[in-house]
């Protein structure tokens, strides 16, 4: 029994206690006694002293809650804090573990609050946290799901909405827009499009026809070492920067501003160039946010009750904007004892996906684009039948390769 509810090394407290409920831990009666007798469950001292306080026989669930609300008194001490997940059922699962934190705060005295997670409402603060931790494969498209009632659907009913989405995507609907993604591709032919090689390199040749872009200074100089890279991507690094600096993305700098390179393998076994600009990010002033908030336009998609979605996406949006000649130095870093900068807009800067979003939003009003939603490269259209997406499609294509954009 110990095992069952026993947190493992390095779980998160709420996964555990999720974990503790669907092992039984409320139909588990025990007294205090008992319970001090079960050991470490937890793995913090203050919990496992907490849940063997009251005397009385109570559930190990409500033991598990109200131990961890004594221990954790504030709810941002526990704040679920997942990477993307990647498929539905994980997804459902942090839907469940948004659910079990709500519980956690809630007021044991009151019978009127449900004492299964699976019976807790969906607020628009948990589902606007379960969408920004899904993948972009899912993000737009979760935009779709639209609830009927006026009251606030339960975790499980929004489990079985989210399970009956994703089925419908694999069946019909995968063959639908199917069709639709070879309609765009036709379409690239048609407007004399050119794609891209396959290696990034090669992508961000073209520069968009905008001014360079001025942006804000930081307020401290910031100067990091270079930390140790994998040896593995020392080759494929050295080549990568010789190249970009031969098509002059990069080039040689003396500044006080170093940032530490950090390689990044892609899915595909080739490998980024990246450096790390947390430190720089710090000291870098606010700008006032030109980028939606992806749950609103969720939620304005959903008003939409179109038939047929597409996205166009941009392909390396941000290396295509170039960087005023005075802002560069601050975006420093060394390869090799040489010290390069960046001539477009860096990966990583904390204030990219504001300018990229600025630079496309009035291109597409200056082209006329018919109704659409942008989310930073992203640009959605949508209608009731694949021909009329289609033809939504071609215009914005047009439009963004018309500014000098490439498409994907």
């Amino acid at each position: 029994m110990r095992k069952d509810f026993s947190r493992l090394p390095g779980e998160h407290i709420i996964t555990w206690l999720l974990r503790c409920w669907d092992n039984g831990a409320s139909s588990l009666e025990l007294e205090g006694r008992e319970a001090k007798q079960l050991g470490s469950l937890s793995r913090e001292g203050g919990i496992d002293k907490a849940i063997g306080k009251k005397a009385q026989a109570l559930s190990l669930w409500r033991r598990l809650l109200s131990s961890v609300r004594e221990r954790h008194p504030f709810s941002e001490d526990v704040v679920c804090r997942p990477g993307k997940w990647t498929t539905m059922e994980r997804g459902i699962q942090y839907l469940r573990e948004l659910a079990v934190q709500e519980m956690v705060y809630y007021d044991p005295d009151n019978a009127q609050l449900p004492t299964d997670p699976d019976e807790v409402q969906c607020t628009q603060p948990m589902w606007r946290k379960f969408v920004r931790s899904a993948p972009s494969s899912y993000a737009n498209s979760l935009a779709v799901i639209d609830w009927k009632s006026e009251e606030a659907p339960t975790a499980d009913e929004v489990a079985g909405r989210l399970r009956q989405y994703e089925e419908s995507l694999s069946s019909s609907l995968v063959s639908a827009v199917e069709k639709v993604s070879q309609d765009v591709r036709q379409l690239k032919e048609d407007i004399s499009y050119s794609p891209p090689a396959q290696t990034c390199i090669s992508a961000v040749r073209r520069l968009l026809r905008v001014e360079e872009q001025q942006v804000l200074i930081a307020t401290t100089t910031v100067h990091q070492r270079q930390y140790r890279t994998n040896r593995d991507s020392l080759v494929p690094i050295h080549e990568l920067i010789r190249q970009l600096e031969g098509q002059g993305v990069i080039s040689r700098t003396h500044s006080p501003f170093n940032s530490p390179i950090w390689p990044v393998r892609k899915s595909n076994g080739e490998w980024r160039l990246t450096v790390d600009y947390h430190g720089l990010n710090e000291v870098t002033p606010p700008m006032s946010a030109a980028v939606p908030d992806v749950l609103e336009l969720q939620y304005e998609l959903e008003s939409k009750a179109a038939k047929w979605y597409a996205t166009t996406d941009i392909a390396n949006a941000f290396f295509s904007i170039p960087l005023a000649a005075e802002c560069r130095p601050r975006f420093a870093f060394t390869w090799r004892g040489v010290q390069y900068t960046w001539n477009r807009l860096p990966q990583g800067w904390k204030h990219r996906p504001t300018i990229c979003h600025g630079l496309i939003q009035p291109a597409l009003e200056k082209g006329e684009a018919l109704e659409h939603l942008q989310y930073i490269d992203d640009i959605i259209v949508w209608g009731n039948s694949a021909e009329e997406v289609s033809e939504k499609g071609k215009k914005i294509i047009q439009i963004l390769l018309k500014a000098g954009f490439t498409i994907k």
